[in-house]
């Protein structure tokens, strides 16, 4: 039992070590923005609309992976949750 025990900890160890990391990276995420124009906005309103687009799609797309690796990272928070339920229920008995 003590084996089963300390192997559902290892597993533990190991899936929240994972959790850790998707969240690491999922807070490194960053949203690559154009450089406004030089240009007044009444010279060139295209240009302006055109960036403010560009850096829209570029913030949904930074969530988008954000959001990806935030789901993995529960994932493995789940797992490491099951296996640490497991072996205090074993524990216990």
């Amino acid at each position: 039992m003590h084996l089963i025990i300390s192997a559902l900890a290892l597993a533990t160890a190991l899936c929240s070590g994972a959790a850790a990391y998707y969240w690491w990276l999922s807070s490194r995420q960053k949203a690559v923005a154009k450089e406004p124009p030089t240009a007044p906005i009444g010279d060139n309103p295209e240009e302006h609309v055109l960036v403010a687009h560009v850096n829209i799609d570029a913030l949904e797309a930074a969530l988008r992976e954000s959001s990806r690796l935030n789901k993995t990272a529960a994932t493995w928070s789940a797992l490491a949750a099951g296996f640490a339920t497991v072996a205090a229920l074993l524990s216990a008995f």
